[in-house]
């Protein structure tokens, strides 16, 4: 399945958030009460991602917050996306990924939810807590949110289905590419329905994210 990433600091900092600051930080750190079966979890899908991870174009890896690559060269930079009608967009990348590795970071998800729901006292809700209250010391106020509650948002924006005209005008992007009329309303169908998924209801962050791609 392909999926198109937007080139947005909002999606790419809570993309981040998922290996930095939770799949990460429980891989290397887990709680030794944590069961043999939440860890089994937690390893695939850290192995998961790092497959995403790799499959992502190299000047998007660049620009993910906290990224260990070294910038690339100016002329492989990406592209440049344009609207019918000559104004600069957010470049979206498409990238083919495996429904599975989806499949098993939901797995890891549920498995977050289950334990912050019915063992909220246990090693992985607790765990879970501790990195949210890291997370909530370095963050404004208005955007706090729980890192298992933005892996959720996180997956609901990747598994969003790409609009095949808009996919195969950006599969081999380079350069600049002007999108057609057509291809501009689907640009900003989708790119409202990430906006949404990252929101998650909250209207001021839906309204103040949406703005970005004015």
């Amino acid at each position: 399945m392909h999926v198109l990433i937007p080139h947005d600091l909002v999606f790419l900092e809570k993309f981040a958030a998922i290996e930095n600051a939770l799949i990460h930080e429980l891989y290397y750190d887990q709680p030794r009460e944590l069961h043999p079966d939440q860890a089994m979890v937690i390893h695939t899908a850290y192995d998961s991602w790092a497959e995403i991870q790799q499959k992502l174009p190299r000047w998007l890896q660049w620009n993910i917050p906290g990224s260990h690559y070294e910038p690339v060269q100016r002329a492989t930079e990406g592209y440049e996306l344009y609207s019918p009608g000559g104004k600069r967009l957010t470049s979206l990348y498409a990238v083919e990924l495996d429904e599975s590795e989806l499949d098993r970071l939901a797995d890891c998800h549920k498995l977050f939810v289950q334990a912050e729901e019915h063992d909220p006292h246990g090693p992985l809700s607790e765990a879970l807590t501790r990195l949210a209250d890291q997370k909530a010391r370095s963050a404004p106020s208005a955007y706090r949110t729980s890192p298992s509650e933005d892996f959720g948002r996180v997956l609901e924006a990747l598994r969003l289905q790409a609009p095949p005209s808009l996919l195969n005008a950006l599969r081999e992007a380079a350069g600049a590419v002007t999108l057609t009329a057509a291809q501009e309303k689907e640009y900003r169908a989708f790119c409202d329905q990430v906006v949404w998924s990252l929101s998650a209801g909250d209207e001021f962050m839906y309204t103040a994210h949406l703005a970005l791609y004015a």
